[in-house]
C-alpha cells in the first residue's frame, strides 16, 4: 500500500486509507481480496485497488468514482505498461512483473 500523508501514519499504523493498494492472490486467500477486502477499500475511500494474479499474469485495477463506490474494473494481461492513476508518473511494467526465470 502507499500512503502519501503522512498525518495519516501514527504509532499505531495507518489513521485513514492508503491511496493505492496491491494484493497478490494466492490460492487461499483469492477469494477473500476479491470480495471483503475490496468492499473494505471501498468503504474506506482507497482511490485505487490492484489485484494481481499470478495464476493467470492479470492485474484487475479498480479505481474509486466520485459517488465513492469503485468504477467497473479494467483487467490487464500480464504485458506491457500500466500507469498508476492516483500516483502520476508512477508506471508498472507487467513484463517485469511477470518475468519468468
Amino acid at each position: 500500500m502507499v500512503i502519501c500523508d503522512p498525518d495519516k501514519l501514527d504509532d499505531r499504523g495507518c489513521r485513514g486509507a492508503p491511496e493505492f493498494v496491491v494484493e497478490i492472490l494466492s490460492p487461499s486467500t483469492s477469494d477473500k481480496d476479491r470480495t471483503i477486502k475490496m468492499a473494505l477499500y471501498e468503504n474506506r475511500g482507497v482511490k485505487e485497488y490492484w489485484i494481481i494474479d499470478p495464476e493467470d499474469n492479470t492485474i484487475t485495477v479498480h479505481l474509486l468514482g466520485p459517488d465513492g463506490r469503485f468504477d467497473t474494473p479494467v483487467k490487464y494481461e500480464g504485458k506491457g505498461n500500466i500507469d498508476v492513476v492516483s500516483l502520476p508518473g508512477l508506471v508498472l511494467d507487467l513484463d517485469a512483473v511477470f518475468r519468468t526465470r
